[in-house]
């Protein structure tokens, strides 16, 4: 396990989140992280994906985003990341 909390999330997120997503949502992503290695966009796409497909999340996973986003996520993406968290919580929070 590794000690950077952005890279445990992506970790989290590849084995519960995208395996759920559909087929174009998981190609996005794919690009994302083979082409650009912006993991960052990746895992907000997985909120976003995820929350516009319908494929809840666990309370536990959102604390891990929130936890990553507070360590050290990239600028531009904090404030909208987290909101995908906070839609995630509104909607359908699962427990862990």
């Amino acid at each position: 396990m590794t000690d950077d909390p952005v890279d445990a999330l992506l970790a989290t997120m590849l084995r519960d989140v995208y395996p759920r997503l559909e087929v174009g949502a998981r190609a996005i992503i794919h690009s994302e992280l083979s082409c650009d290695a912006d993991v960052y966009m990746a895992v907000d796409d997985m909120l976003q994906f995820s929350l516009l497909s319908d494929v809840p999340i666990s309370t536990a996973l959102l604390d891990q985003a929130e936890a990553a986003i507070n360590w050290w996520w990239d600028e531009e993406l904090t404030q909208r990341t987290l909101g995908w968290v906070a839609k995630h919580r509104a909607k359908h929070t699962v427990a862990a």
